[in-house]
């Protein structure tokens, strides 16, 4: 970001920068150094990785001491409005120096270089500055804290911790966790005081408290001497021993090494990755981001999950098998992915996966419909890539409970109705399906009866698991047949009057012809139940009513339930949230309907002409969770979204992969 753009505060501070701590804890901010949301933070801590997340260390801010000029690194806005103090007046750009935040702060004849990372090794924030100066310069630090759920505000009372001080080093301690700050050559000065008043703008455009009170524990002191790197060490883990003055460098070095084994390792997969844009290469880093340990609870081992998305996601499972193709096997990163579908396999209730796990660490929750098919997805998508069979045998029963759990039928009425082999759901005030919006206890856009989108899946999951039994050299038969009584029973949700497909069959009121993307799967699935007239006239109509630069509206905007903008109170943005808003992660599905049906690379990876500019928007080297209906096309909702990420990865690799002359879909 250029120095006009940082100029602009208002502007800045919706660019955000993201990092994850591996455990399921992140760091975060805005490229000024000002806190825009109650989840920004330099330390967020997963007491119960990946879940209980505590925002412990919120804000640094720094000043540096030239003669008589003090040149501040950050900016805060306060709840009257004004700003103190404002170094981005100093700030020449922002960029991501890989995935690592880099600041550039220039003023007389100095320039100052400030990075910010994770070191998975040490379990360590670093925070890092290097100055190019004719003379060394001294700067001081103050530490600012809360102790509280990352979903929550600090107001009043803020949680005092004690304080421990030691030679170059801190340590504060609250009931659930401690931090250890080091400095190399630094002094910490405890002190305590109340900063009140935060402002925190992007919170009170969701409508939520928009404002935070914070604790001062301690200023830290150091010299900045010209080219050397010094900084800030932070860790929930202890104090780091015999660290020396190159520290910091060598943690640098070694977080960026880590990002070149993760592109590498690509590469050396997928060789067709290097001659990518280098928009894709950042979001092959990005990938990583979501990727988290999650102990197991049984044994306590730990096993791998992905995270839906930051700052207020955990591990949802639909989120979770809609992703992993993009993030884990586009990626050539098969063990991980081995890893992750293992652990949601020793989860299955009844034929039904996880939809998410709670916060608090409670049971989780199996109110999803379509989570169980994602699954099956990909386990076909990892045996494909990987051809892993000893492991594959080794799940193979659960895969077939899953089918028969749904031909029998499970929890809340989810089953195959057995006069038109169509996946239906029962009666229930649950949201099940991805459109799970819900406001008083009632789903916003009701799924009961047969959505479409769930059929579509099914179809696909059976031909999948055919192809799967010829894996193991098993007999298909019973999965072909049972394909072929969908494909018969499938026909019904054409509708010659609109030229697309009902949204849901059967439903409590009779079926439903809203212009929904969800007829995007029965084309952008391996395997369709359709034949070309119909796919091709489907397609038109996702044109001409729900596509956009960003992904596929919710609804078509000639519906009266139509709502353009996602914005307001929680319950305005609840009710927009599947009524027209545009969701990120469609429009790698419809770039893979629009290569099934056109076979043109070129212009079926033209859609995603668009996300490039959108990697320095928002979430910088991300993609967001939804966007506005209407033009501009606003980015909202999460800011780092895993699906958005591995669906525009799934399809640029798959795309990318396909032959010249070949249509890569009802894959054998």
């Amino acid at each position: 970001m250029s120095r006009q753009e940082l100029e602009d505060p208002e502007f800045a501070e919706k660019r955000e920068w993201w990092l994850q701590t591996g455990d399921g804890g992140y760091l975060s901010g805005s490229v000024i150094q000002s806190r825009s949301r109650g989840y920004h933070g330099l330390s967020v801590v997963a007491v119960h990785p990946p879940l209980a997340r505590r925002l412990v260390w919120a804000k640094w801010d720094a000043c540096v001491q030239d003669g008589d000029q003090e040149i501040p690194l950050s900016s805060n806005l306060w709840r009257d409005g004004s700003r103190s103090p404002e170094g981005h007046n100093f700030l020449a750009s922002f960029c991501l120096e890989g995935r690592l935040p880099l600041w550039t702060y220039i003023w007389k004849d100095r320039v100052l270089r400030q990075r910010i990372w994770f070191d998975r090794a040490l379990r360590s924030v670093v925070l890092s500055l290097v100055l190019e100066s004719p003379e060394p310069l001294s700067i001081t630090a103050k530490i600012l804290v809360t102790c509280r759920d990352h979903h929550g505000i600090t107001r009043g009372e803020i949680p005092v911790p004690d304080l421990k001080i030691r030679e170059e080093g801190l340590c504060i301690s609250y009931p659930e966790l401690s931090l250890h700050f080091q400095c190399p050559g630094g002094f910490f000065q405890p002190e305590h005081s109340a900063y009140r008043g935060f402002s925190l703008p992007l919170e009170r455009e969701r409508g939520l408290n928009d404002w935070e009170d914070l604790l001062l524990v301690s200023t830290v002191r150091w010299d900045l001497l010209p080219g050397i790197e010094s900084g800030l060490m932070c860790s929930s883990t202890g104090f780091q021993e015999n660290m020396g003055k190159d520290s910091v460098t060598v943690s640098r070095s070694e977080t960026l090494a880590l990002d070149s084994s993760h592109l590498n390792r690509a590469f050396l997969r997928f060789p067709h990755w290097k001659s990518a844009p280098d928009w894709i290469h950042h979001l092959i880093l990005s990938a990583d981001t979501f990727l988290s340990d999650r102990p197991a609870q049984d044994t306590g081992a730990t096993s791998r999950t992905i995270l839906a998305g930051l700052p207020w996601f955990g591990d949802w499972g639909r989120d979770t098998m809609v992703s992993l193709p993009g993030l884990l096997l586009a990626t050539g990163r098969f063990e991980e992915a081995r890893d992750v579908l293992l652990t949601f396999g020793r989860t299955i209730r009844n034929g039904l996966l996880p939809n998410y796990f709670p916060e608090d660490g409670g049971t989780p929750l199996y109110n999803s419909a379509d989570a169980s098919l994602w699954f099956l997805r990909a386990w076909v998508h990892y045996v494909r890539a990987s051809s892993d069979i000893a492991t594959l045998r080794t799940v193979f029963p659960s895969l077939k409970g899953i089918i028969m759990s749904y031909i029998e039928g499970t929890d809340f009425g989810i089953g195959i109705d057995a006069s038109d082999h169509l996946v239906r759901i029962g009666p229930h005030r649950a949201a099940l399906t991805w459109m799970d919006a819900v406001v008083d206890g009632t789903p916003v856009t009701p799924r009961t009866g047969k959505p479409v989108e769930l059929s579509a899946l099914w179809f696909d999951a059976l031909k999948g698991m055919s192809f799967l039994c010829r894996r193991l050299r098993e007999s298909s038969s019973f999965y072909e047949r049972e394909a072929e009584k969908t494909r018969e029973g499938f026909q019904r949700f054409w509708n010659p009057g609109t030229g697309s497909l009902w949204d849901i069959l059967d439903g409590p009121t009779g079926d439903i012809p809203a212009i929904r993307p969800n007829q995007v799967f029965a084309l952008s699935l391996d395997h369709t139940p359709l034949d070309r007239p119909k796919q091709e006239r489907i397609l038109e109509e996702i044109d001409s009513h729900l596509l956009t630069p960003y992904g596929l509206r919710s609804l078509s905007p000639r519906d009266p339930e139509y709502r353009g903008r996602y914005e307001g109170s929680p319950l305005e943005r609840d009710r927009a949230y599947h009524q027209g808003t545009v969701w990120g992660w469609l429009l790698g599905h419809y770039a893979l309907a629009h290569f099934r049906l056109h076979g043109d690379k070129r212009k079926s990876l033209s859609v995603f002409c668009s996300i490039e500019d959108h990697l320095s928007d928002a979430g910088l080297g991300g993609i967001s969770e939804i966007f506005d209906g209407e033009p501009p096309h606003t980015p909202r909702g999460c800011p780092f979204q895993a699906w958005s990420v591995g669906c525009v990865l799934e399809a640029y690799d798959r795309i990318s992969r396909a032959p010249e002359s070949g249509i890569p879909m009802d894959i054998p």
